[in-house]
């Protein structure tokens, strides 16, 4: 339990403009409410509802569609919403006694859109002073089946203006689009920075142009049987199941701990999960999804498979460095799958947002950016694999 927030709490809340009560309400509370709103959800709608439910239709959140203001009509979302855990954290972080105002509760289906970047006030317009979420995950929650993200110290901000959201991805239509520059600036800046540390790692797995069976190879000069330059644009040569399950065994092997309860954690380029999710025949990737998860191939969601979780992501490194010359040569991708301890990080100053001075005489135009300091180092080399393959997506430049 945590049932006074530390000073400490204080500082990085006034600082980032969040901060993660860890253990303010009990795994017993948390699965009671879980159970709770799934029977509520599945009894239909309700007078005050936001929307309607629609069991058959083929979008996900239809079935499963959001609630607001529970606390008008069920008794245990008043309770939650009261809370005294609730009001003393609050109290502590605000400097004041904050008033309720709304309660909401989303679920997330597999196949649903997220909502795009926002600002809650953007809706509330909460005025004088502001408006302070109390976000509670009700199961586990991760970059891979949809989390909550902030951007640190955009609190700060004022309201900004919006620009059109892609539907595809949100349910709703608009998003703040300094945010997702600002935010997607830090992202790109700083993976770049841990691609440099991964890139290192000196245990490889590359696959036998001539029979597309893997080859591995360790140590600080890797005993890689298959040379970088042998690599080459044929399908044995790109990324497949056997790579999956030979980096499982690896660090199986290595006695290194998974990242995410049983689960090790890959970060795969989308052009290499696409050969991945091609596979078909037995002992591929799409046929357990087929019969046990057929959802997540509609959704293009990779998820679960051969002791992983897959996170994609379009900055893993790739370079012209396989077979050929030129415009020709072969692209080879990095494809990187981690225990605990694969890196060590250390941070002086956490991530956050910065205003600069307006230097516009006619105060036009405030400058915004990010700012942090941190770094990090391979330290337990064993709990890193680097798994490098071509792509039929972009076999070349």
């Amino acid at each position: 339990m945590l049932p006074v927030m530390s000073e400490s709490f204080k500082s990085l809340f006034d600082r980032a403009g969040y901060v993660v009560a860890r253990g303010l309400f009990g795994t017993a509370e948390v699965d009671r409410l879980r159970d709770h709103y799934m029977t509520v959800r599945e009894r239909g709608s309700y007078e005050h509802d936001l929307v309607g439910v629609r069991p058959r239709a083929r979008d996900p959140l239809r079935r499963y569609p959001r609630m607001a203001q529970m606390h008008r009509w069920d008794d245990a979302s008043l309770r939650w919403l009261l809370d005294a855990r609730l009001r003393d954290a609050l109290v502590t972080l605000a400097g004041a006694d904050p008033y309720a105002v709304q309660s909401m509760l989303y679920f997330k289906p597999p196949g649903s859109r997220g909502q795009a970047l926002h600002q809650d006030n953007f809706y509330l317009r909460a005025a004088p002073g502001t408006c302070i979420a109390a976000w509670m995950a009700l199961d586990r929650c991760d970059e891979a089946n949809g989390c909550l993200l902030v951007v640190p110290g955009s609190h700060r901000w004022p309201l900004l203006c919006t620009e059109r959201a892609d539907t595809k991805l949100s349910f709703t239509d608009v998003t703040a689009g300094l945010v997702n520059q600002v935010a997607w600036n830090l992202i790109d800046s700083v993976d770049l920075i841990v691609q440099n540390v991964l890139a290192t790692g000196t245990q490889t797995i590359r696959n036998d142009p001539a029979t597309g069976n893997p080859s591995y190879g360790f140590g600080s000069n890797p005993t890689q049987a298959i040379a970088l330059t042998a690599i080459d644009q044929t399908a044995n040569s790109r990324y497949d199941t056997a790579d999956v399950r030979l980096a499982t065994t690896k660090l199986r092997s290595n006695k290194v701990h998974p990242t995410m309860n049983a689960y090790y954690t890959t970060y795969i380029h989308p052009d290499v999960s696409h050969d991945l999710r091609g596979e078909t025949g037995a002992g591929s990737w799409r046929q357990p999804h087929e019969y046990s998860a057929a959802g997540n191939i509609w959704a293009g969601n990779i998820g679960e498979y051969e002791g992983q979780v897959f996170l994609e992501n379009p900055r893993c490194q790739n370079v012209q460095a396989g077979s050929g010359a030129g415009a020709s040569q072969t692209r080879v991708y990095n494809t990187y799958t981690v225990g605990q301890q694969a890196l060590a990080e250390a941070v002086a100053e956490e991530f956050h947002t910065v205003r600069g001075p307006v230097v516009d005489k006619l105060t036009r135009f405030q400058p915004f950016g990010w700012y942090g300091v941190a770094g990090w180092s391979l330290y337990r080399p064993e709990a890193l694999i680097v798994t490098q393959t071509s792509s039929s997506v972009r076999p070349t430049v």
